[in-house]
């Protein structure tokens, strides 16, 4: 979260810099040194810009790393059957975009009722087995 806090912070400040140094233009025409006072302005605008640039970019690193770490979970737990190809990961990842853009169903396994109506087949996961159960655990007697 903290690099979202910092792409955040850095945008503010290049928004309020620039809007001071536009605020202060009129003092360009009083002359002396004070008429750097807008000029410093855009400068402090332009190094947020840039820093702001640099955070969105490493934050959407951050997010496509997140992404392609937990990209089966994500399916599994939406009960979308895993994808065997990367044709069928594509194809898999497409549907399931533009059902959480739109909100239609075009997951996997559509069909129509009788009625006409979608009816969506979801793709369970098996139970885990691997695991040992509490029950199944020894106990200790001491």
């Amino acid at each position: 979260m903290t690099q979202f806090n910092l792409l955040d912070t850095a945008a503010a400040f290049t928004v309020v810099f620039w809007a001071l140094a536009v605020l202060s233009a009129p003092v360009i025409f009083t002359g002396g040194w004070w008429a750097l006072l807008p000029v410093g302005l855009l400068i402090g605008g332009l190094f947020s810009y840039a820093g702001a640039l640099v955070t969105a970019r490493q934050h959407g690193t951050l997010l496509a790393t997140a992404y392609d770490l937990h990209r089966f979970d994500m399916l599994r737990n939406l009960h979308v059957a895993l994808p065997k190809t990367p044709e069928q990961e594509r194809t898999t990842n497409q549907r399931v975009s533009r059902f959480l853009r739109y909100g239609r169903p075009y997951l996997t396994g559509l069909d129509y009722d009788e009625n006409g109506k979608i009816a969506i087949k979801y793709e369970h996961p098996e139970p885990d087995t691997t695991s040992p159960s509490p029950a199944s655990e020894p106990t200790s007697s001491n």
